[in-house]
């Protein structure tokens, strides 16, 4: 199997494995687009976190869900700062995005005997 050529026209590079594009022209792959489109729907919400806190709006954003997928893999429970660490995420954006959560519904908040804030789903929300 010979390798392919890039789709893009004027473009003459071998591609790979048989993907469509290019080293240089990955980004036209559909997939790469939606991976892009996601990534930049997250910043975006990260931005309106920062500027509005846990008055933030959209409970189920992008990096919202993130935040309620990790619970369900934590077993429906886990503190603030563990889902910080396992987002990759500025604890004080978790923060609020845990107390919009919390406002919608979507979850319980809860503090440890040493002060830790837990956030726990509710039962619809562990189902769904």
């Amino acid at each position: 199997m010979g390798a392919l050529e890039c789709g893009v026209e004027g473009c003459h590079r071998a591609t790979r494995e048989g993907k469509p594009y290019c080293y240089e022209h990955v980004e036209r792959h559909p997939y790469v687009q939606e991976l892009l489109l996601k990534l930049g729907a997250m910043d975006d919400e990260v931005e309106q976190v920062r500027k509005r806190g846990a008055r933030v709006e959209n409970a189920w954003g992008p990096l919202a869900c993130e935040v309620v997928v990790k619970l369900r893999e934590r077993g429906g429970s886990a503190t603030c700062e563990r889902l910080s660490r396992d987002l990759q995420r500025d604890p004080d954006v978790v923060r609020a995005l845990l107390w919009m959560l919390r406002r919608v519904g979507r979850l319980v908040l809860t503090k440890t005997e040493r002060g830790a804030t837990v956030a726990t789903l509710t039962l619809a929300e562990l189902a769904a």
